[in-house]
């Protein structure tokens, strides 16, 4: 059995049970809960081979036996992300809201659903979901999401680029090796396929506003600082698709490119999603996507941009959103909050010198790998128990955290 074969095989109910009692061992030992990406077949970030993540076929009685798991613990929670997201601008689509509301409805605890996204092409995208994770509370269940709200964008070259997975012909050219892929994109008849889904309006826009023509140019041996890929191919009266390949295969895969994403940089479309008590602040992706962005800004980007400098969210419900809303959903005891008998686990900045500092690269991922790293000015002191862990942003040497079992400890 192929790989792609044995990930579309249904388990039997005794795997599928042996999978529930690894679950109860891994919560046993610590864990807060599980989550998963259910993106289908059609999935817009897949496997290195290009086929669908094991979870992206997950089935609903999958899903629903592994939610019962949390509900016989009393404790946990899911994070997921499902197929049926609705495209851009529409409303989220009726199977998807019935497959969230039938998790919640049997694990009976917290479930994270990703993502609320503020957009300021289309508001009424992350207003609706609002009004539906609202309505669900009337209901009693316990729905939340997960407020997208990093401003900025990717950065990104196509030696490594993995985002375009939502049309064939892109998914196809940037599979395989640096050699590989700088064949593919050479290629006259895998051009030829990549030309024919952009003049059939099918773009790979799941990530990047404006698709490959929004591309803003950011390397020195490209020439072109600061244009678009779309300003670049009018100036040379070339089709968009070769003004972006031919300037690629120059320049050996290395040109950096800036993929703006959509309709996040406006402060009353974020403020209206975090405004809401059913919406957690911010999405970091635990490292998925580290050649590409630094998910984990939106704290500081958050408290500079929205409290200090917007003045359109207060610094107390910002710590709320920050702090305790996520330690609640999370089934974290005394954490969150600074009150009498809690662990002192404090964060001393001041919010006028707050700054999320310019992306670089960090060489210190196993085998030699890297990933884009932001660091930030304006925090003094970072205390955890009581004992002074950073200072001025430099660590003390000092580990007395310890480690949280189910959020308890």
């Amino acid at each position: 059995m192929g790989w792609e074969e044995a990930k579309k095989r249904r388990p039997t109910e005794a795997e599928l049970q042996e999978m529930c009692r690894l679950i109860h061992e891994a919560m046993d030992a610590g864990a807060c809960g599980w989550s998963a990406q259910i993106l289908g077949e059609n999935s817009i970030q897949r496997d290195y081979d290009g086929t669908p993540m094991i979870t992206d076929l997950l089935s609903e009685h999958e899903v629903l036996t592994f939610a019962k798991v949390l509900a016989d613990r009393d404790e946990g929670f899911i994070e997921l992300a499902y197929r049926q997201t609705g495209e851009e601008g529409r409303p989220l689509a009726s199977e998807a809201k019935e497959f969230f509301e039938k998790v919640a409805t049997i694990a009976k605890r917290p479930i994270l659903y990703q993502t609320v996204t503020p957009n300021s092409v289309h508001p009424d995208q992350h207003r609706e979901r609002i009004r539906w994770l609202e309505s669900c509370a009337r209901r009693g269940l316990r729905l939340y999401g997960q407020g997208s709200i990093r401003r900025g964008g990717f950065e990104m070259t196509f030696a490594d680029w993995n985002l375009f997975d939502d049309t064939e012909a892109w998914r196809k050219v940037t599979l395989g090796t640096k050699e590989e892929r700088k064949a593919k994109m050479q290629d006259p008849e895998m051009r030829r396929h990549l030309k024919a889904e952009w003049d059939a309006g099918i773009r790979p826009t799941q990530v990047a506003q404006g698709s490959v023509g929004s591309l803003i140019v950011q390397s020195k041996k490209a020439g072109k600082i600061g244009q678009t890929v779309q300003q670049i191919a009018d100036a040379q009266g070339k089709h968009v698709i070769d003004a972006l390949l031919d300037m690629v295969v120059e320049d050996d895969l290395t040109t950096e490119f800036f993929a703006p994403t959509q309709g996040r940089g406006t402060a009353q479309f974020t403020t209206e999603v975090l405004n809401s008590n059913l919406v957690v602040a911010g999405v970091s992706d635990g490292g998925a996507h580290v050649k590409f962005l630094t998910a984990g800004v939106y704290p500081t980007d958050m408290l500079a941009w929205l409290v200090r400098d917007e003045k359109t969210i207060s610094l107390e419900d910002a710590h709320y959103k920050l702090s305790y809303l996520p330690a609640h959903m999370g089934g974290f005891k005394d954490r969150g909050a600074i009150r009498e008998n809690a662990p002192a686990d404090i964060v001393v900045y001041d919010l006028d010198k707050l700054e999320v500092l310019p992306s670089e690269v960090a060489e210190d991922l196993p085998g030699g790998e890297w990933r884009r790293i932001q660091k930030s000015k304006g925090y003094d002191w970072i205390l955890v128990n009581g004992q002074i862990t950073f200072e001025d942003g430099k660590p003390t040497g000092a580990l007395p955290g310890k480690f949280l079992r189910n959020g308890r400890g």
